[in-house]
C-alpha cells in the first residue's frame, strides 16, 4: 500500500519538504516572525542581518523541491513565512515566462507594488495556514513585511533565473519547469 503520507503520483513524502531553520522566531504578525534580511534598509520592518542567509535565501534554495508537496506541515511560524515566499516565487516565475532579463525586472518591480491579500481577506490562498490579525496594527506590520519581502526577492530570483539562461535570452528552463507545480495545490496568480 501507499504510506498515508505520500503525496500524489508527482508529490514528496511530507518529511523530505524543506522548513524554516529560523525555528525560534518570535511572532510578529499573522503568526509570522519579523525575520531579519541581509539587504534591509532603514525604515523598513525587518531588522539587518549581518551574516549568513536570511528567509529569502532559504526560500529560494527549498522552492524546487518544496514546490513537489501537496502538503506541508507548519513546523515553526517562520514556516509560514516560507510557504507565503514559495507562492511568492511561484508567481514571479510564471510572470516572467519567455521574459528576457530587462523585461523581467520591470515586471516584478511592478508585480511588487501590486497590492496583495492579507490573513483574514478571503482572497488570501494561505487561509488557514495563517491568524487573522487582531488589530490593525498588526495588519499594517504584516503588509509591511511582506510588501517588503515582495520587493526584496525579485532581484535574488533573478540572478538565480538568468544565471544560465535560454540561447534567447529566456530563464533557464530548469527553474521555469517549476511553473507547473503548484505548491500544496496553491497559486497567487488568478487563472
Amino acid at each position: 500500500g501507499i504510506n498515508a503520507e505520500y503525496m500524489g503520483s508527482f508529490g514528496l513524502p511530507a518529511d523530505m519538504a524543506y522548513h524554516s531553520r529560523f525555528k525560534e522566531a518570535e511572532v510578529g504578525a499573522c503568526g509570522c516572525p519579523i525575520l531579519p534580511l541581509t539587504s534591509s534598509k532603514p525604515g523598513k520592518p525587518a531588522p539587518v542581518l549581518k551574516e549568513g542567509e536570511d528567509i529569502i535565501d532559504e526560500a529560494l534554495f527549498s522552492f524546487k523541491p518544496n514546490s513537489l508537496c501537496n502538503v506541508f506541515d507548519i513546523q515553526s511560524a517562520a514556516d509560514r513565512v516560507l510557504m507565503w515566499l514559495t507562492l511568492y516565487i511561484h508567481q514571479c516565475l510564471i510572470r516572467i515566462q519567455k521574459q528576457t532579463k530587462e523585461q523581467a525586472q520591470k515586471s516584478l518591480y511592478n508585480l511588487a507594488r501590486e497590492t496583495f491579500p492579507k490573513p483574514g481577506e478571503s482572497s488570501f490562498a494561505l487561509g488557514g495556514f495563517f491568524p487573522q490579525a487582531k488589530n490593525a496594527q498588526e495588519a499594517d506590520l504584516w503588509v509591511s513585511y511582506f510588501k517588503q519581502l515582495r520587493e526584496e526577492l525579485p532581484s535574488r530570483l533573478l540572478e538565480k533565473v538568468y544565471l544560465h539562461p535560454e540561447s534567447d535570452g529566456t530563464p533557464n528552463k530548469f527553474w521555469m519547469q517549476f511553473v507547473k507545480h503548484k505548491f500544496m495545490n496553491k497559486s497567487f496568480e488568478r487563472n
